[in-house]
């Protein structure tokens, strides 16, 4: 480990069990500032950094100004009870490996930014010592100058189980991160901010009115985001309230099995700013995980992803959950680019891949969150992949709304139901939410592809609208299960059970600026299998064609009692009704 260079006398470091006194570095009121021609902590080291008087330093802040990455592979800790928050700094780059821990009191930032500003203007350059200022000022934000040091610079966590105390924060803002091989970030009722920044650029070290660090105002881009790859790791500040997970960058991927989570746990709601929040410039979900989930009386966060370009989820899932009495959160999704969903390769039965928020079958009344998913371009859901509202119990389903800019295609391959839906499963008695589907292009839902709202307890069915602003074709080619229709759907009950109570069918709106045409099977359908009644369907198209297609409102009068609803078309043009089509 090198000596303190600019701030003091030269001298080199180490032994198992190093103490980096407060003597060593200068202090500026309640800062303390420490240089280092290079940093290292090895494996079985510790090295600590301590102050003259107990509890008087708000900030520990230290740079490194050589050319060499900082390797962490020990203990580094600062000062044992103690408030402090630890800044460390390095443009080179730094790496926590499987043995690396941090014990700090306060908040720890890593970067590997060039400088470090204040509020007063006064800087603490890594780039250019010389022209650094102490200062007594709180930190204002790292300072990227567009160095390709900086810009290079990896924040690599390979294996490490790094965390801070409960109801911290830990940041890491780099050129690029990688969180690998079974890492692991804790911040338990606290928050973690990742950043990937490139270019030249401040990130803000100060707080919002919510006390959170902020992401970047910026649309993430080619020239101003970096590289975040989350591989086999896991992110979380899990705990009461459930605290916030950030993470602000280019190229963002979370794969194999890694998972980043904000459950609350307790009887704090969570707040504003609670939960996930991912801005990218593309996102890729590879059986990896994203959620918020309320498991007591706390309500969970929200969750957000959105992005400047493209959004691929595969065999993985973006949802909040409650598993108690308080709510799950709202789940947003936008992608600004195309948006794609694939359920193939999902492994085990249980785990769906999708979009959803659900009120699991032990919460106690929680209701589920609204889901909310858009897209610029195309958006592609295949091969049971969902966008979903669930109520298993007590509480009610959340809304459904998905706006597309482009072309909508909901395809289950023949394979496996594949749906955007709200629905109340047996042995609930909440509600199930509205659904609510746009496209600006051409709609297409084939073979077991569905908009669906439904309800199997005692609670009622929402309101399906879909609006195409092209062609709307409905196709159950291929499909060999009847029980599993392909269309849209609004029911209550379930077939085959005689005269269940349930609650009743919703209405169904579908308005097509071009043809609507249902083919092979395929139904809009509102029904009852139960006690509940049948809603209304509505079509307002430029043409219909039934190439074997059906339009119903019924009940299934052998096994339920439920009263049939009705149907209402207005078609500039009836094209055809062939091969057993029909409308009842």
């Amino acid at each position: 480990m090198g000596g303190p260079g600019a701030l003091g006398h030269p001298q080199r470091l180490g032994g198992s069990n190093v103490n980096v006194s407060e003597s060593l570095g200068s202090r500026a009121g309640d800062n303390l500032f420490h240089s280092f021609s290079e940093f290292n902590v090895n494996s079985g080291q510790t090295v600590t950094f301590t102050e003259n008087t107990p509890n008087t330093l708000d900030n520990v802040i230290t740079r490194v100004t050589g050319r060499s990455t900082s390797d962490i592979h020990g203990t580094l800790q600062s000062t044992p009870g103690g408030h402090a928050n630890f800044y460390l700094i390095n443009p080179n780059g730094v790496t926590f490996g499987q043995g690396a821990q941090v014990d700090v009191p306060g908040a720890f930032h890593v970067s590997t930014a060039d400088e470090l500003k204040f509020k007063d203007g006064a800087r603490f350059s890594a780039v250019d010592p010389n022209a650094s200022t102490l200062t007594s000022a709180d930190p204002a934000a790292f300072g990227f100058l567009g160095t390709s040091a900086a810009n290079n610079g990896l924040l690599r966590v390979n294996g490490a189980q790094l965390g801070v105390k409960r109801g911290q924060t830990f940041d890491a803002v780099a050129g690029r991160i990688r969180i690998e091989n079974g890492a692991k970030l804790t911040a338990p009722a606290g928050q973690i901010r990742l950043v990937a920044a490139q270019g030249r650029r401040d990130v803000s070290l100060e707080p919002t009115r919510e006390g959170t660090l902020s992401l970047p105002n910026a649309t993430p881009s080619v020239r101003n985001a970096g590289e975040v790859t989350i591989q086999r790791s896991r992110i979380t500040t899990s705990g009461e309230g459930g605290g916030r997970v950030a993470v602000w960058g280019g190229n963002i991927s979370l794969k194999e099995g890694s998972a980043i989570s904000a459950d609350n746990d307790g009887s704090t709601n969570a707040g504003p700013s609670d939960g996930v929040v991912i801005k990218a410039r593309d996102f890729t979900l590879s059986n990896a995980f994203v959620n918020s989930t309320a498991n007591a009386s706390g309500d969970a966060g929200a969750v957000v992803v959105k992005t400047a370009a493209d959004l691929e989820i595969t065999a993985g899932n973006i949802n909040s959950l409650t598993r108690g009495a308080g709510k799950a959160g709202n789940v947003t999704v936008q992608s600004g680019g195309r948006l794609n969903i694939n359920g193939s390769g999902s492994g085990a039965e249980d785990v769906r891949t999708g979009i959803f928020s659900q009120a699991e079958r032990d919460s106690t009344g929680g209701d589920a969150g609204a889901v909310t998913v858009g897209s610029e371009g195309d958006m592609v859901i295949r091969s049971g992949g969902l966008i979903s509202t669930t109520t298993f119990a007590a509480g009610d389903a959340g809304d459904v709304k998905v706006t597309t800019q482009g072309r909508l295609t909901i395809d289950g391959k023949g394979v496996s139901q594949t749906t955007i839906t709200a629905q109340a499963n047996q042995g609930s008695s909440g509600h199930a939410g509205n659904v609510e589907v746009i496209s600006k292009g051409d709609m297409a839902i084939s073979r077991f592809g569905q908009i669906a709202s439904t309800t199997k307890g005692a609670g009622d069915a929402g309101t399906v609208t879909v609006k195409s602003g092209g062609n709307l074709t409905i196709d159950a080619k291929g499909v060999t299960q009847s029980r599993v229709l392909t269309g849209i759907v609004t029911g209550a009950g379930m077939a085959g059970m005689k005269d269940i109570r349930t609650g009743d069918a919703g209405t169904i709106w579908v308005d097509s600026k071009g043809a609507v045409i249902l083919r092979n099977g395929a139904e809009v359908s509102s029904f009852t299998f139960g006690t509940g009644k049948a809603g209304q369907v509505s079509f307002n198209a430029a043409t219909l064609t039934l190439d074997g297609g059906e339009i119903n409102a019924r009940s299934n009068g052998a096994v339920s009692s439920g009263k049939t609803g009705n149907i209402n078309i207005t078609a500039s043009k009836w094209d055809a009704i062939t091969n057993g089509g029909k409308i009842s």
